[in-house]
């Protein structure tokens, strides 16, 4: 998943939240707002160490790599 396609959902996600009428689907939405959050920061971060040229190390499963933001190594 790309970041932009991660700021799209977290824009699906917090119109959830806003249109939720129950408590159970204000829950789901905020949960997703979340991992969104958490998802965009991480690659955010690692995007940020590349274009300092510094080198990064990602271990394929919770990294941009395995989101396909960076090429694979």
């Amino acid at each position: 998943m790309g970041l932009e396609q991660a700021y799209r959902l977290l824009t699906e996600a917090a119109r959830d939240l806003s249109r939720a009428e129950s408590e159970a689907e204000r829950r789901a939405a905020a949960g997703r707002m979340r991992t969104v959050r958490e998802r965009i920061s991480r690659c955010e971060n690692l995007l940020l160490v590349v274009s300092l040229g510094q080198k990064v190390v990602c271990d394929g499963t919770a990294g941009c790599e395995a989101e396909g933001l960076l090429p694979k190594a």
